[in-house]
């Protein structure tokens, strides 16, 4: 568990130190900031499904899938591996805070922040649901 902690902090960290150490926006542009948060979102939307979180993100075919696990390692292990994505999701979000509201208000977020391809986990719309939800959160 620890490697992928590893990266998910790594990439959140990165992603979000390009906002001021990436003067030409290249990171922006190339798409690697939208492949990144995509990703965590998706796996932070296959986490909290493996844990059984219902969520009126997903459909109602996955909600049914959505079984509640017992408490024992592998749970704890979901639910912290769930907090790190959270973390690294919150970290990217509050630094391109003012970007993101922007977006939204113009609606170019998620043409900027989730990719056209589709996800791992999840759909896209239900990226761009769980990525508003972490605007709203970062906002109160």
């Amino acid at each position: 568990m620890q490697p992928y902690a590893w990266c998910s902090r790594i990439v959140a960290s990165l992603t979000a130190r390009s906002h001021k150490e990436d003067k030409f926006g290249v990171a922006q542009l190339s798409g690697s900031n939208a492949a990144v948060v995509s990703t965590l979102i998706s796996c932070l939307l296959a986490v909290e499904n493996f844990t059984g979180k219902k969520t009126n993100l997903q459909s109602p075919n996955q909600l049914g899938s959505a079984v509640k696990r017992k408490n024992g390692p592998v749970n704890s292990k979901a639910y912290a591996i769930a907090d790190v994505l959270k973390t690294s999701i919150y970290q990217i979000v509050s630094a391109f805070h003012d970007e993101m509201l922007s977006g939204t208000k113009s609606s170019l977020l998620e043409k900027d922040w989730i990719t056209s391809k589709k996800p791992l986990f999840g759909t896209r719309e239900m990226l761009i649901q769980k990525l508003r939800l972490f605007l709203v959160f970062r906002a109160t």
